[in-house]
């Protein structure tokens, strides 16, 4: 008796939520493709050879050949109480940062609208740490530090997001 007490409550809540959370059509919601290639021709100066030290060993040095940084895909999906963001990458970025297990995703999250202006989003984000951002169209300087390359590039978890204005976005973070 009990247990079908308890799965009819479990039914009527999933089917509740259902409801709470479902999207109407309307014309808020929007997917967004785009993609973003960055490449190079590298003539490096400074190199001593294979398996020696390099001055810079966060950086593979490249000479007189092209590389690639990094190659982008992302979709977006923007509606009135959800949201999501998956972006694929490949290339020397990627390759030289990224963990191997997720070596091709950059940014994989969703998110569910609270209340107006105040979304919880979950999955794996591009880091928040640091004030130069990891893509080269994000440097404006077309230079990154060195202590840039010990920072997370990347941060799995939950945050929650306040949008009080479109150009000011507080955040909070439970990472892990």
């Amino acid at each position: 008796m009990m247990k079908k007490i308890l799965t009819t409550v479990c039914v009527f809540t999933f089917l509740f939520s259902v409801k709470c959370f479902s999207q109407a059509k309307d014309s808020t919601s929007q997917i967004l493709l785009s993609g973003y290639v960055d490449a190079y021709y590298a003539y490096y100066t400074d190199s001593v050879g294979t398996g020696n030290f390099q001055k810079f060993p966060s950086v593979s040095p490249r000479s007189e050949q092209f590389g690639l940084n990094a190659v982008c895909l992302t979709a977006q999906y923007d509606a009135d109480k959800i949201r999501g963001v998956c972006t694929l990458h490949y290339g020397d970025i990627p390759a030289s940062s990224w963990s191997g297990t997720f070596n091709n995703i950059m940014e994989a999250h969703a998110g569910v609208k609270i209340i107006d202006k105040l979304w919880i989003d979950a999955g794996f984000f591009r880091t928040h740490v640091g004030t130069e951002g990891l893509l080269p169209k994000e440097n404006f300087a077309s230079s990154v530090s060195i202590p840039t390359y010990y920072e997370p590039y990347f941060e799995s978890g939950v945050r929650l997001n306040y949008l009080p204005t479109d150009r000011l976005s507080i955040n909070l973070f439970l990472l892990n």
